[in-house]
């Protein structure tokens, strides 16, 4: 999918991210240290393609610990499928 996230693929950050529906509805929240291989391996998933994804949302947090606990309150109050 190389629409509305474009950007995030390229960025080598770490990042917690989360990905929206056609509604701007929250259906995936995560984190990483390796965003180009994480888009990479989400291409393949049946869920990543449109409508399902149509956007996403990112902010870089270095610290690993920090970025955890972030991703864990995104999707206490963000939600996931």
């Amino acid at each position: 999918m190389k629409l509305a996230v474009i950007g995030l693929g390229q960025c080598g950050c770490n990042i917690a991210d989360m990905f929206y529906d056609v509604s701007e509805r929250p259906i995936y929240v995560g984190e990483g240290g390796n965003v180009r291989g994480r888009i990479k391996d989400h291409e393949d998933k049946f869920w990543f393609k449109r409508p399902i994804v149509e956007s996403a949302s990112w902010i870089e947090i270095k610290d690993g610990k920090l970025r955890k606990q972030i991703e864990t309150l995104l999707i206490k109050f963000g939600g996931t499928i």
